[in-house]
């Protein structure tokens, strides 16, 4: 908690925008859209803020109100679907 605050208060933290996620996320023409598309909204925000926006899984935790192991296990979900995804377009 503390060191969420600080990230908080410093400004570290510098989220993206809900636009430029969206813009990503729904360029159909990119093949990760389809991948992400696949995730659950946990599963997308545990991924875009750890792999996106390079935050620790403690400081991902923390800001959603979740322990670090849920948020690995999101994570690891995440990842296990965007694979599989990517895998099967591989082909099309």
């Amino acid at each position: 908690p503390e060191t969420i605050e600080k990230m908080i208060n410093q400004s570290m933290y510098q989220k993206q925008s809900e636009d430029e996620y969206s813009d990503f996320i729904h360029d159909v023409n990119h093949q990760s859209y389809y991948a992400l598309m696949k995730l659950t909204k946990q599963e997308l925000d545990v991924f875009l803020m750890h792999k996106c926006e390079q935050l620790s899984l403690n400081d991902v935790a923390g800001l959603l109100n979740i322990s670090k192991s849920a948020a690995q296990s999101y994570l690891k979900r995440a990842v296990n679907k965007i694979n599989s995804e990517m895998q099967c377009n591989l082909f099309l």
